[in-house]
């Protein structure tokens, strides 16, 4: 779990964290032990937990940012050996190139150190671990403070929820994103409430009064515009999910504090693309239905890869061909569910097939005339359903020959 981006707090939240308990906390050195404990103990006073206060710290230690690249790239997947060699990328990088939503220049090392360049600290739950990024700056106690909060956050979600537990029943890449932002989310907010807490005191400079209501029109602005990255895809799922998840729960604590939190994870939201839309909202309510007809495997490939990637990826998607940005986040914010499906040969040669599921037929039309006029739509073939636009690319010209379109319906 990383920490990314920060949380605004309404005036009604630092007040109920300001009664949360009597631990004294200030900013401190958190290579300390001392510092450690603290930083633990304000954790739990402000999720209201009654955390057992002999239950061990969590293992702590600090890398450099090159350490920590080195690590991803070790983790990372090789692909096939043959006959590409070890650096042959698997059949979803491939696809996702073909699509630009990765991009076709990006190489391994890039794909695998993307995680580096925006992390300040992340824990590790089969190990207990947390691990801060040193990247070499001027210490910042007040913000090294926020960064270790978040991370024993996660270490206290572990505890207390287990994150097998909530991974349980997750089948899709989108069911995936939901948990992952709650969990990400809950970081950031109490984080934030932290912080919050010692800005008041003055102790960390001022805290502007900003409403929880924006947190979402500042964080486009200024983290998440997705067409400042080559990658769009690699950006939008490393990134959204900690200020949407952060807003989703918000929604929680000001509602019931830490306990309104905790019921928010269950049931948990049935799309990401529900965490993007406010509450109350035109698109806040059960996604629809639908299904698109399984094709046969092109002659000579088969199918290697399914998913559903949800709201974050059509978003992603659509900042590529849509401008300016909040069109494309608009537009995302009707999708409605997706299927993804890539073929590959024994040459790692790949198809693509995406069928995007809307709202409405016209947010599948806008998408869809974007891309026409666009210059990926030289490339990318796409088809209209009614309110499913589906594209299709591959990786050797004229591929798909006269091979039709998946039938859709609701």
């Amino acid at each position: 779990m990383m920490r990314h981006v920060a949380l605004a707090l309404t005036l009604g939240m630092l007040a109920a964290i300001g009664c949360a308990g009597e631990n004294t906390l200030e900013p401190c050195d958190v290579r300390r032990s001392d510092c450690q404990q603290q930083v633990f103990l304000a954790v739990a006073d402000a999720r209201g937990s009654s955390w057992d206060p002999w239950f061990p710290l969590p293992t702590m230690r600090v890398v450099t940012e090159e350490q920590y690249c080195a690590e991803l790239l070790a983790q990372a997947p090789s692909g096939p050996a043959t006959p590409g060699g070890p650096n042959q990328p698997d059949d979803l990088t491939s696809a996702l190139k073909l699509l630009h939503l990765l991009d076709p220049n990006e190489t391994r090392e890039e794909g695998a150190c993307h995680n580096a360049v925006f992390a300040a600290a992340y824990y590790v739950p089969a190990r207990q671990l947390v691990t801060v990024i040193d990247r070499g700056g001027e210490t910042d106690q007040c913000g090294d403070v926020r960064t270790l909060a978040h991370e024993l956050v996660h270490a206290a979600q572990d505890r207390d929820l287990h994150f097998k537990t909530l991974n349980r029943g997750v089948d899709s890449f989108d069911e995936q994103q939901v948990v992952d932002a709650l969990l990400e989310g809950e970081g950031v907010l109490y984080e934030t409430l932290i912080d919050a807490k010692l800005r008041e005191q003055g102790r960390c400079g001022a805290t502007p009064p900003i409403d929880l209501a924006q947190v979402l029109g500042a964080t486009r602005d200024n983290v998440v515009d997705l067409t400042r990255f080559p990658s769009p895809f690699r950006t939008a799922t490393a990134l959204l999910g900690y200020p949407l998840g952060a807003r989703y729960l918000g929604y929680g604590y000001e509602a019931a504090g830490s306990l309104g939190v905790r019921r928010a994870f269950e049931p948990r939201p049935e799309g990401d693309v529900r965490l993007m839309n406010e509450q109350h909202s035109e698109y806040d309510r059960p996604l629809p239905a639908w299904s698109c007809a399984t094709l046969n495997a092109p002659e000579g490939y088969r199918a290697s890869v399914f998913a559903s990637f949800g709201g974050f990826v059509a978003y992603a998607f659509a900042t590529l061909v849509l401008t300016p940005e909040p069109a494309a986040w608009d537009n995302a914010l009707a999708s409605a569910g997706d299927d993804f499906v890539v073929y590959s040969n024994a040459a790692h040669e790949v198809l693509v097939e995406w069928s995007l599921h809307f709202r409405s037929e016209q947010r599948a039309e806008e998408l869809g005339r974007a891309l026409a006029e666009s210059p990926l739509g030289a490339s990318i073939e796409h088809s209209l359903q009614g309110d499913v636009l589906q594209v299709r690319a591959s990786s050797q010209p004229h591929a798909f020959g006269d091979r039709a379109w998946a039938s859709c319906s609701e």
